[in-house]
């Protein structure tokens, strides 16, 4: 029944929000829960989101523009933090403070006190709080580890990062 169900809010419904609502929906199919709530403050996203929650869950979401009028749904028990980094800690704060349960995307916080005040809230809760690493412990950040260490790629000078949808700047 719906009391046995986890139901969760999320804040922050553009790509990686939605990829997190699909990621929800397969794991619906081993743990009960369900997306109840979407909040993002650009309509286009929340849009998407509705619908895709529609699909995924076949009920249609409470939709919010302002993230505390979310946390304050007494039905929703967790939320997941999919929004700009810079949002993330306060709002996992102020989750937390409102009773609810956290998942929170990485980077967690943008300043060591911000995460100090974080961290203080949730040890005076009872509340669960987990921070978005996988990509960490996945295969094949495993596997590149691995090689590194082996010393299969050789001596290395230099590292850079990009992500897909930047182009990359290469120094000589």
């Amino acid at each position: 029944g719906a009391n046995e169900r986890v139901q969760i809010g999320m804040l922050g419904t553009g790509g990686r929000g939605r990829y997190h609502i699909g990621w929800l929906e397969r794991t619906s199919t081993i743990e009960p829960l369900k997306v109840i709530a979407a909040c993002d403050i650009w309509n286009v996203q929340r849009e998407q989101a509705k619908a895709e929650i529609e699909k995924r869950f076949q009920d249609t979401p409470a939709l919010y523009k302002d993230y505390r009028e979310l946390l304050d749904n007494k039905d929703i028990d967790a939320v997941l933090i999919a929004t700009p980094d810079h949002q993330h800690c306060p709002m996992a704060a102020d989750a937390v403070k409102a009773g609810k349960d956290v998942y929170v995307e990485k980077p967690i916080a943008v300043t060591l006190n911000e995460l100090n005040e974080l961290y203080d809230v949730v040890k005076a809760s009872d509340r669960i709080i987990q921070h978005g690493t996988q990509g960490r412990s996945s295969a094949g950040a495993q596997a590149m580890r691995d090689f590194i260490q082996a010393g299969k790629l050789g001596k290395i000078l230099r590292v850079g990062e990009c992500r897909s949808h930047y182009i990359p700047y290469w120094n000589n």
